[in-house]
């Protein structure tokens, strides 16, 4: 009652149906957000499976708390953050992820998670063209610029190293497993593992993850970028300057 009277927009996608709550003084573009999801939807059926059978999705403008927060088939934006946000990320993407994802993270699987989600709301509008190759490159550069370094990612908190440096640790993963495979395998084939296995998300069970996906151990690699929390090499955004994934 205090919000006054909420808009409601219903769409249903790749077998999800999605609602859009819209209080009033929000200037969320529901239009564009449902020609976001038309495209990335079916990519995450592709990489999580099966979507919850409904999602909601709230908007609302001040006094309400200015960020995302997900909950169980559902979850909140504050209206004045844009579809794109300035770092090039898409917080209606990071929690989508959230609320579709089938395991649960332990502690130390925590920047698993929250890498995923944060790396897939870059790289998923990167797939479908929304983004240029130019434009992701950017994204990922601002991921080191403001990640914090020198951190063991199964233990910190601190949201600049979960947010920024985490994702940049799956892009790394992602371009080291496909080049090692010749681009037959990718970060989404161990995704696509955790969620036919569901349960509890750990460092371990992501490592094992990876190494099936890569064929290969990449536990020294996980304790240079992962334990240390040393910065990926400069070379993978070099690749993908001219090729988007």
């Amino acid at each position: 009652m205090l919000l006054g009277r909420i808009a409601r927009y219903r769409h249903t996608i790749a077998g999800l149906e999605v609602t859009v709550a819209v209080a009033p003084g929000s200037p969320l573009d529901v239009r564009g957000l449902f020609r976001l999801y038309g495209k990335t939807i079916p990519l995450l059926v592709g990489i999580l499976g099966a979507p919850p059978p409904r999602l909601l999705i709230v908007s609302a403008p001040d006094p309400m708390w200015h960020g995302g927060l997900s909950g169980e088939d559902s979850f909140f934006v504050h209206g004045r953050i844009p579809i794109r946000s300035p770092d090039k990320t898409c917080s209606y993407l990071h929690e989508l992820f959230h609320v579709w994802q089938p395991f649960h993270p332990s502690a130390d699987g925590r920047w698993v998670s929250e890498g995923l989600a944060e790396y897939y709301s870059l790289a998923l509008p990167n797939r479908e063209g929304r983004l240029s190759p130019q434009t992701f490159v950017r994204g990922l550069a601002l991921f080191e610029r403001y990640g914090r370094w020198g951190s063991d990612l199964t233990r910190t908190r601190v949201p600049a190293a979960l947010n920024n440096s985490a994702p940049l640790v799956m892009h790394w993963l992602d371009h080291e497993i496909r080049r090692v495979t010749d681009g037959h395998r990718c970060l989404d084939d161990a995704v696509r593992s955790l969620a036919h296995e569901g349960g509890t998300l750990t460092t371990a069970s992501f490592l094992r993850a990876i190494n099936q996906a890569a064929g290969r151990d990449f536990t020294p690699l996980f304790r240079r970028h992962v334990y240390r929390g040393e910065p990926p090499p400069e070379r993978a955004r070099e690749d993908d300057a001219g090729v988007g994934h």
